[in-house]
């Protein structure tokens, strides 16, 4: 898979294992997410790329590990069904036409800077509307496929995120960070007087303090 906007290329730990290979050097990574920025120390790989499209092309890419067995699935973008519908595909040979699987799983992604070393001058080859058909381009690597091919039937469309921001959001909802105890922990006496304090109002609601805020004020109330 290609991705344009990432700024470094990716490898799964699985083709890693698989591959037998170790980091040449290590190097830190600072990634923007929606609840901050995380930076870390990854380990860098070097692997060689061969094409099987350009006899004699080859390239080292410096890739990152993300300790993921599969980086992602890229749904089937059914070939033979594409080249009925669109004419401009019919004569391109395409990898994976026969294929019947409903995913593709992803073990590399190359980022913007590899993407560029394997493009040539030929422009793009463009379908009449941008918006919904698909383009291709041949690159020193064959023919690309890219276009807004994943849409689903009741019009869902799949996006990838590489960069998942799970455990922040995790870390961000934990009972610790909203000062919540589990039951063993729990300060007896501030439940007490929390089930003390629950005020029944005429209307028919209840009121009372924020229970996991400790030393609240009367007018912090939900």
């Amino acid at each position: 898979m290609f991705d344009t906007g990432a700024g470094s290329s990716y490898v799964c730990s699985d083709l890693v294992t698989r591959l037998g290979v170790s980091p040449n050097r290590q190097g830190t990574r600072c990634t923007e997410q929606m609840y901050g920025t995380i930076t870390r120390r990854v380990g860098i790989y070097s692997l060689t790329i061969e094409s099987t499209v350009v006899d004699g092309f080859n390239f080292v890419v410096d890739y990152i590990n993300t300790e993921k067995n599969m980086l992602t699935s890229s749904p089937n973008p059914r070939i033979k069904d594409l080249k009925r519908k669109y004419p401009l595909l019919r004569k391109l040979q395409l990898s994976d036409e026969d294929e019947m699987a409903d995913q593709f799983p992803v073990h590399i992604i190359l980022g913007a800077a590899d993407y560029q070393r394997i493009r040539l001058t030929e422009p793009s080859i463009l379908g009449n509307n941008p918006d919904t058909d698909p383009g291709v381009e041949f690159t020193m690597l064959g023919w690309i496929l890219y276009g807004r091919l994943f849409s689903e039937g009741d019009g869902v469309e799949r996006e990838f995120l590489l960069s998942s921001s799970q455990s922040e959001f995790e870390r961000l909802c934990s009972m610790d960070v909203l000062g919540l105890e589990d039951a063993d922990t729990l300060n007896l006496s501030f439940h007490q007087d929390f089930e003390e304090q629950i005020k029944f109002k005429s209307e028919g609601s209840y009121e009372t303090r924020l229970p996991w805020k400790l030393g609240a004020t009367p007018n912090q109330q939900a």
